[in-house]
């Protein structure tokens, strides 16, 4: 938890191309930290993904740029087989408070707070320090401004590795909004294990489509067919 030392660096990105750069050689940059990626150029937005590998390159993580917002929902999280972190970054030169709550199924939520300095400014929390050993979980951040009480804009960012070895994790920016349909290119039902993770940290619960029972969502899969084409199977959970 501390005000970071500001590094920047002057890059050129050529038009329709690509550029990656290397953060101790090209930025500077070694050690924890965060980075605010922005064009100089008027009129040309860009994008931005962050890449990191560790144990010789057969473990690595990849997670796209975001824009910072006052509210941040993780649907996803585990802290027993996984080890979970949540990197918080306040571009901001005013002190922020961040409020953390964990959702559970047939739980109450568990809340944790903690203080962000002026930014530039970040801190990078071990979920089981801060909220226990929660187990499978969803996490909101609500950022506050410290000087005024208004809502405060920070980036979050959620990384799980594996506990007993860190042989592999995984990285998310999380979603700034709530919404009523999300759509999920990526699944395979397969190869992999695939799982669905979904939080309503709202106070009504939601329905089942064409009754008045309690449910969770529905799921449409798409599975691709060798000719391109592709058909949906609707299922309830």
């Amino acid at each position: 938890m501390r005000r970071l030392p500001l590094t920047t660096q002057d890059v050129a990105v050529a038009a329709n191309s690509r550029q990656q750069f290397y953060l101790p050689t090209q930025v500077g940059l070694n050690g924890p930290s965060s980075v605010a990626v922005q064009s100089l150029t008027a009129g040309v937005p860009l994008d931005t993904e962050h890449v990191q590998a560790w144990n010789g390159w057969y473990a690595w993580r990849a997670t796209e740029g975001a824009v910072p917002a006052a509210t941040w929902y993780f649907a996803e999280g585990n802290v027993s087989t996984f080890e979970e972190y949540l990197a918080i970054f306040n571009p901001e030169p005013v002190a922020v408070s961040v409020t953390a709550t964990a959702y559970r199924a047939g739980v109450s939520p568990t809340t944790g707070t903690v203080i962000i300095p002026a930014g530039p400014g970040r801190v990078r929390l071990r979920v089981r320090d801060w909220l226990g050993t929660v187990g499978d979980h969803a996490t909101r951040l609500t950022a506050t401004r410290l000087d005024t009480g208004a809502p405060a804009l920070v980036v979050a960012e959620r990384t799980a590795v594996w506990e007993a070895d860190q042989r592999g994790g995984a990285s998310t920016p999380g979603a700034s909004t709530l919404a009523t349909t999300w759509h999920l290119a990526e699944g395979n039902r397969g190869a992999f294990d695939s799982y669905y993770a979904v939080v309503n940290p709202q106070a009504t619960a939601q329905s089942r489509p064409g009754g008045s029972a309690p449910g969770r969502m529905w799921i449409s899969a798409i599975p691709t067919r060798a000719s391109g084409a592709s058909w949906g199977t609707r299922s309830r959970c």
